[in-house]
């Protein structure tokens, strides 16, 4: 290798270097999230993939199993999957208050406040549900009545997708839920539209696809019970952008 390129993205920034150097340096800031690496060989003998490192702002790698990047900014390209064959939400479409995306839960829902904290775009951020566990703090679960998510499809509804409530009790809860396609809005019981409906979305080459988009959002009773854990569907389709419990 005589040189590679290697990019951070952390928020909406992004710094390229292409250099033959061992070591390259950027410019962090601070509480602006988790920063993305991916170094790509500019010029060797024989082509290879693009390595990739995600960690949080303490310098500690994070998982990056299951994870997709779900959202771009306007007019920057991407490579891989993005939150779906290629596409990506539009951050800028979203209208977000920092990573913040409040949710008035409908009435028909049980109403209430959540506040749904949002991965960064321009790097995996959105979990792909694939039957995995995810604990909860007990300092998050405290007093909690309800667990909201944020949640799309990425390819036609999902129907009767099974969530799983773990307790400290150590009893479980199953719950299912229906969840519509992200750019195919279709109605399904206990599913409400969160945030704005986007009119369009970006491709991996940064250009907007216009289409409506959307993202949906449900409640789980916890009925009484603190809960410990939540396991997902195993349905690589099903893609999960935050879950927040909150009291009703």
């Amino acid at each position: 290798m005589t040189s590679y390129t290697a990019i951070m993205r952390q928020g909406e920034s992004t710094q390229t270097i292409t250099t033959a150097s061992l070591s390259s340096v950027f410019n962090v800031s601070s509480g602006e999230g988790p920063l993305y690496f991916t170094v790509t060989a500019a010029n060797v003998a024989d082509s290879g993939g693009v390595a990739e490192l995600l960690v949080d702002e303490a310098g500690n790698p994070q998982q990056l199993t299951n994870l997709v990047m779900g959202f771009s900014t306007d007019g920057t390209p991407f490579t891989g999957e993005g939150f779906y064959a290629g596409f990506a939400y539009s951050w800028e479409a979203m209208a977000l208050n920092g990573r913040d995306l409040p949710w008035s839960v409908p009435t028909e829902l049980g109403g209430g406040e959540v506040v749904f904290h949002l991965g960064s775009p321009n790097q995996p951020s959105v979990l792909v549900a694939a039957g995995q566990t995810i604990p909860f703090r007990s300092s998050n679960t405290a007093g909690a009545t309800m667990l909201a998510i944020a949640a799309a499809s990425a390819e036609g509804v999902q129907r009767d997708q099974t969530f799983t409530l773990h307790f400290t009790d150590g009893s479980t809860q199953p719950s299912t839920q229906s969840i519509s396609d992200w750019s195919n809005y279709s109605e399904n019981p206990g599913q409400s539209v969160v945030g704005a409906i986007m009119s369009y979305h970006n491709g991996s080459n940064g250009w907007p696809y216009s289409r409506e988009t959307f993202m949906y959002g449900f409640v789980l009773p916890l009925n009484g019970k603190t809960l410990e854990s939540i396991t997902l569907p195993s349905n690589s389709k099903v893609r999960i952008f935050d879950m927040q419990p909150f009291q009703q």
